[in-house]
């Protein structure tokens, strides 16, 4: 079973329904094109519901399954989650020693 949001993008593209706040926000749908380059990837079976799934929240990862799509595969994708976290992969010994302070 998908995640709610992934759930709500595909009925989106399925089905016409309205975007949620959160599709937004989870699938980097930045623009129209955005959402465009997944629903031409969903309906030419580029991409599964578990790909999807997998790839909510992650820039790279949607770049990624949108380029399989010859007219997409220049556009980027990037999710708030993305500027959130991106200071996860910074090294420790960059922090500043406490006992120096």
């Amino acid at each position: 079973m998908p995640k709610p949001a992934t759930a709500s993008l595909l009925r989106s593209i399925r089905e016409g329904t309205d975007l949620t706040p959160a599709c937004y926000v989870d699938f980097g749908l930045e623009s129209p094109r955005h959402f465009q380059a997944l629903s031409d990837c969903v309906w030419q079976g580029l991409v599964t519901e578990q790909e999807l799934d997998e790839a909510l929240g992650n820039g790279k990862l949607l770049t990624a399954l949108v380029s399989r799509c010859p007219d997409w595969k220049h556009l980027r994708f990037w999710t708030d989650y993305d500027i959130l976290f991106e200071n996860d992969d910074t090294d420790e010994t960059d922090e500043e020693d406490p006992s120096n302070v």
